[in-house]
């Protein structure tokens, strides 16, 4: 449980009264985690820096994660600056 218990100001918002806040954890089945973590490694843009993170919650819920499916439904629906850039600039090839 959380109580903000001082006045602050905040982005032109002044605080002055107080709140409680309780967060409770909804228990769902391991399946419904795993579909929800593999769903959300296909949807991430791939980043080594996320990369560990992701495995230790795979390792947790009993799962492997597959490098190539990182990021696969980020790339299909939203190229990356880089992929459209390379694209713009690629000349076509003449043989001589």
């Amino acid at each position: 449980m959380t109580v903000e218990d001082h006045p602050r100001v905040f982005n032109g918002e002044i605080a002055l009264r107080r709140f409680r806040i309780t967060v409770e954890v909804v228990n769902e089945p391991i399946d419904v985690l795993r579909d929800r973590l593999r769903a959300l490694w296909r949807e991430s843009e791939p980043n080594i820096h996320t990369r560990q993170i992701f495995r230790k919650a795979a390792n947790e819920l009993g799962i492997d994660l597959k490098d190539r499916d990182q990021g696969a439904d980020h790339r299909s629906r939203d190229p990356s600056v880089a992929d459209v850039v390379a694209k713009s600039t690629k000349r076509p090839r003449h043989d001589r």
